[in-house]
């Protein structure tokens, strides 16, 4: 079992065990190893958090 955890800046951190991250048709996303941001917003242009955010409207 994965165990993770969300810190401070918002990132998720793996504590043990694997994740996989797919797309919806199954094809893996690619990712840090131990630690990824999930978007909240959604302006990034994938799942994982590309600092789009942060660019002013």
């Amino acid at each position: 079992m994965a165990k993770l955890y969300r810190n401070q800046r918002g990132q998720i951190k793996l504590l043990e065990g694997d994740v996989q991250l797919v797309n919806e048709d199954g094809s893996p996303i690619e990712h840090h190893k131990t630690k990824f941001s999930i978007c909240g917003c959604g302006k990034s242009k994938s799942i994982l958090c590309d600092g789009s955010h942060k660019v002013a409207e």
